[in-house]
């Protein structure tokens, strides 16, 4: 009896072992790849920065294109002084807020007309005409009606948010069955429930992207607004900047604004990843 147990639990655990090392192997295979595509992304941007700091040095001018040395040196001046970190500061409270408050409304938007076909097709061309409408054009009417504090820099950053997130979580929700939405309110399921239980959770991975490709419009939001009419945040000092000709400065800014909106990013990134971890795409470089 015992030897007829041990022939056949061999095979078992040497399948057992065998997928083991296929799960290693691949995993191995994974690392590789992140290690490559990391190398890559480091040489590219080694070969553009000094292909940079050699041609401000010698085939083009200094005055209108800086060099990565000195703006390096601008950004590293302006922390010593504690300068950038005020500005930095202020700047990212206008973008979370409007953030916040773009993502909330443009959700909650999505889920009401995808819920009504009726005032999805009244309001259908009235959405598109306020989405296509520049949100630039926007700053100077928002200056009148919020004054010039940082309230209309709140109001400008959500502007460029809620159409993105509106657009995402409405065709979240749109790709979801109509059989199965039917099926279920045969089944008696009620129209929250829907919503809460198929329609939120189908539209998560929509919402997810939206909300990635909004949180740099909502800085872009909060910079305009800076820039329009502010003596804080650092699209003042970009502004203040180009008034003095000091290409580094603006420069040094506009580095700030790159190296937080890809962290926001990679945060959000991370977020997702652990919420669809069932997702193939959460193994990606």
């Amino acid at each position: 009896m015992t030897a007829d147990v041990s022939r056949v639990a061999a095979p078992v655990a040497a399948s057992g072992n065998r997928g083991q090392q296929l799960l290693a192997a691949e995993a191995a295979r994974i690392r590789r790849k992140r290690v490559v595509v990391h190398s890559l992304q480091v040489l590219l941007l080694a070969v553009v920065l000094g292909s940079w700091e050699i041609c401000s040095r010698t085939i083009m001018d200094p005055f209108m294109v800086s060099s990565p040395s000195k703006i390096a040196s601008q950004v590293w001046e302006w922390l010593g002084t504690g300068y950038l970190l005020e500005h930095v500061a202020i700047t990212l409270r206008e973008t979370a807020v409007g953030f916040v408050a773009g993502a909330v409304i443009g959700v909650a938007l999505g889920i009401l007309l995808a819920n009504s076909q009726l005032a999805s097709r009244v309001l259908n061309p009235y959405i598109n005409a306020a989405y296509s409408l520049p949100k630039v054009a926007l700053g100077p009417l928002f200056v009148v009606w919020f004054g010039l504090g940082i309230e209309m820099k709140y109001v400008m950053s959500a502007v460029f948010v809620v159409f993105l997130v509106f657009y995402s979580t409405w065709n979240g929700i749109a790709s979801v069955s109509e059989d199965l939405v039917e099926s279920l309110r045969v089944m008696g399921a009620s129209r929250l429930q829907i919503v809460r239980r198929v329609m939120l959770p189908s539209a998560l991975t929509w919402m997810f992207n939206g909300l990635r490709i909004s949180f740099p419009q909502a800085l872009i939001g909060a910079v305009v607004g800076e820039i329009i009419a502010a003596n804080r945040g650092v699209g003042y000092v970009i502004e203040n900047s180009a008034a003095q000709f000091n290409t580094t400065g603006v420069f040094a800014g506009i580095l700030v604004l790159t190296i937080a909106a890809v962290i926001f990013d990679r945060l959000l990134t991370v977020v997702q990843d652990r919420v669809f971890k069932w997702n193939p795409d959460s193994l990606r470089a």
